[in-house]
C-alpha cells in the first residue's frame, strides 16, 4: 500500500487532471516509501458491483485528530467533490471527544458536567444517528459517492469482509440496525449517513482500543425530569476488536480496510492512500471557517430541538423550557405563600433568553441580585431557584 501526501493546487497532473475537484485540478507530491500488507487466504471474495456502479476508488487519511477539523473535511468533500466516476473513502480518528447526531439533545445524551470538567470536546455532526465517544482507539470510516450509488450495506460488508480476511478468528456480522457486531452481541461499529440530492456519505466508527470506561462515563446520563422529542441513542454493549485480536491496531485497520476497498473497486491496482491535512487552509480553502462554525454554540447546542427539564427539591418544583439552547420560560410550583408571586415572575422573566448553561445562569443571578433589593429570606429563595436551574442545565 503506497502512501502519498496530497496537495490541491493550481497545476494539473497529466494522469489525474480534474478527476475529483469541480474545476479544481490536483497535484500530488509522492513519497518514496511503499508499504504492503500481507493478507490471509480466504474464500470470501469482494462483493460483485453492478456495472453502473463500477468507478475508480480513492482513499484519504486525515493527519488531523481534531474532531471539528475532520467533520469540516467531510463537509468540504461533500460540497466540493465531483464523484461522478469516483468512490472516495476517508479514514480518520480524533482526540477524546463526544459526537452527537444532527437531531439530538446533548443534555439527554451526554454527561455534560464530566465533559466540561474533563475539557473533552463536544461536536454535532451533519448526519443523523446516535451519540458516540471517540478517542485515538477508534477509527472512523467515511464512504462518499453519488446518491445513485449510495449503498450502506455494501460499505459495512466491505469492512466486515476486511476484518474476517485478515483475522479469520473474528466472528463479525452486520445486524438489522446496521451495526457491526462481534460474537453476535457486542457492538464494535455504529453508523450514520447524510443523503443529498446528488451526493451522499455514510460513516461509521470502528472500536479497536477505545477507553471503554471513559465511554461509559461520558454517555451515562440520568435526567429523570427531561422531556425531549430529539432523536434518542440506543444503548449497546460494546467491545474493542483489540480485546479479541491483540494484533488489531490503528495501522493494521488502515491497511486492511484500504486494501479491501481497492480490491472491490480496482482489484488490479496497488492500494494507494493520500494523507491530507484539513487544517491546511492553502490546500482546503474555507475549511477553517467551516470548522469554527461546527464549534459554535449556535450549532453544537443551539440546534437542539425544543425540550424541558424539571427539577424538584422538597415542595419546590422548577420546570425550564428551552429552545435553541436558550431559556424560553421558567415555571415555579411552590406552596402558597412561599414567595410573593410578583418576585417569582420578575425573577423568571429575567431568566428568559439566557443561555441554558450552568455558569451563565449563575452570572444571570448575580446581575439580577445587583439590581434588586432583597431581604435574607428572599435572597435564599432566589439562590435556591437559581441552583435548581443550574442543576437542570448540567
Amino acid at each position: 500500500m503506497a502512501f502519498h501526501s496530497l496537495r490541491i493546487g493550481r497545476y494539473m497532473t497529466p494522469c489525474l487532471g480534474n478527476m475529483l475537484m469541480k474545476n479544481r485540478p490536483l497535484t500530488f507530491a509522492y513519497t518514496k516509501r511503499t508499504l504492503r500488507l500481507h493478507q490471509h487466504d480466504t474464500q470470501e471474495e469482494p462483493e460483485k458491483i453492478p456495472d453502473k456502479d463500477k468507478v475508480k476508488g480513492l482513499v484519504y487519511v486525515s493527519t488531523s485528530t481534531d474532531v471539528h477539523a475532520n467533520l469540516a473535511l467531510e463537509d468540504w468533500i461533500y460540497n466540493n467533490t465531483d464523484l461522478s466516476d469516483t468512490s472516495l473513502m476517508m479514514l480518520w480518528r480524533n482526540d477524546p471527544c463526544v459526537v452527537i447526531g444532527r437531531h439530538q439533545n446533548p443534555w439527554a445524551e451526554v454527561n455534560l458536567r464530566l465533559l466540561w470538567s474533563s475539557k473533552v470536546k463536544l461536536a454535532r455532526r451533519r448526519s443523523g444517528g446516535g451519540t458516540v465517544y471517540h478517542d485515538l482507539g477508534n477509527l472512523n470510516v467515511s464512504f462518499f459517492s453519488t446518491r445513485e450509488r449510495y449503498d450502506r450495506t455494501r460499505n459495512l460488508n466491505l469492512i466486515s469482509r476486511a476484518l474476517k480476511r485478515n483475522w479469520p478468528r473474528l466472528s463479525v456480522s452486520v445486524n438489522e440496525r446496521d451495526d457491526i457486531i462481534v460474537d453476535n452481541f457486542f457492538k464494535v461499529s455504529g453508523t450514520s449517513s447524510k443523503l443529498g440530492r446528488k451526493i451522499a456519505y455514510h460513516h461509521c466508527t470502528l472500536l479497536h482500543s477505545v477507553n471503554t470506561l471513559r465511554l461509559q462515563e461520558m454517555l451515562h446520563v440520568s435526567k429523570k425530569g427531561l422531556n425531549s422529542r430529539a432523536t434518542p441513542s440506543i444503548p449497546s454493549k460494546v467491545k474493542n476488536l483489540g480485546d479479541i485480536e491483540p494484533a488489531i491496531c490503528h495501522e493494521s485497520l488502515l491497511k486492511c480496510i484500504t486494501n479491501e476497498f481497492y480490491r472491490q473497486h480496482e482489484p488490479f491496482k496497488e492500494a494507494q492512500v493520500y494523507k491530507v491535512d484539513p487544517t491546511d487552509e492553502e490546500t482546503w480553502k474555507g475549511i477553517p471557517a467551516m470548522s469554527e462554525d461546527l464549534k459554535s454554540w449556535d450549532w453544537v447546542y443551539g440546534k437542539t430541538p425544543r425540550f424541558s427539564v424539571t427539577e424538584t427539591r422538597g415542595a419546590i418544583k422548577v420546570t425550564v423550557h428551552v429552545h435553541q439552547a436558550t431559556i424560553e420560560g421558567v415555571i415555579v410550583e411552590a406552596p402558597p405563600g412561599w414567595m410573593h408571586i410578583d418576585k417569582v415572575q420578575t425573577f423568571t422573566e429575567h431568566m428568559k433568553g439566557q443561555y441554558f448553561w450552568s455558569d451563565n445562569v449563575a452570572d444571570a443571578l448575580s446581575v439580577y441580585l445587583s439590581t434588586t433589593e432583597s431581604d435574607a429570606e428572599t435572597l435564599r429563595q432566589y439562590r435556591l431557584l437559581s441552583s435548581m436551574i443550574r442543576d437542570a442545565a448540567s
